[in-house]
């Protein structure tokens, strides 16, 4: 039967555009047998579509028959042993794992322990996505991590997305090039112009 998380996802699904070089990244390392790296970290200024980027790698992990876990910084308790329990409670015993934290500055106070002592422990085959506000010092100045973590800045959208994302949305062509100005492609604007 159907569920409303479908129809979420599938409305999910058909509003996603751009982020190729992302999506890329994300499935060149989701299809190797030992991924070439173990952390992708994403970020970027608010709104710049971040979770809507999780929400689609999160899919296409699951795709691939990988074990996901989403977890939001905002609804996890920032605890060793509150973010282990709700990563670990999801996964399966066998398989590649897709660990997916949205909202990471919420947790920037396990930042180190995440490194040091909750990453390390997770199957090599396992596969992280961090998203927040904040570049990832910390993960550079570290030469082991600094190998094993992918670090992308996710701007705003390329006009050529903007138009597809516009006209996905059933905005007509010919209001695209002033909301495109106001905009300047940021996605959550887009998004809410789109609305209107």
């Amino acid at each position: 039967m159907r569920k409303i998380s479908d129809r979420i996802d599938q409305a999910r699904q058909e509003r996603f555009v751009g982020r190729q070089a992302e999506l890329e990244l994300f499935h060149t390392a989701l299809t190797a047998e030992e991924p070439p790296f173990a952390v992708l970290h994403i970020y970027g200024p608010g709104g710049a579509g971040k979770t809507t980027l999780l929400h689609e790698l999160a899919r296409l992990a699951v795709q691939q028959g990988r074990s996901v876990v989403l977890l939001d910084g905002r609804d996890v308790e920032s605890t060793p042993t509150a973010v282990a329990s709700a990563a670990n409670a999801a996964f399966d015993a066998a398989g590649g794992r897709v660990l997916l934290i949205d909202t990471y500055e919420m947790l920037d106070g396990l930042d180190g322990w995440m490194r040091r002592e909750f990453l390390p422990q997770l199957p090599a085959a396992s596969l992280v996505v961090i998203a927040g506000r904040q570049a990832p010092t910390a993960w550079r100045e570290d030469s082991a991590w600094a190998e094993l973590t992918r670090i992308v800045a996710l701007d705003n959208l390329p006009v050529e997305e903007c138009h597809a994302y516009l006209a996905a949305r059933g905005v007509p062509a010919h209001h695209h090039d002033a909301l495109l100005a106001f905009t300047r492609g940021h996605p959550l604007a887009l998004s809410l112009v789109a609305e209107l």
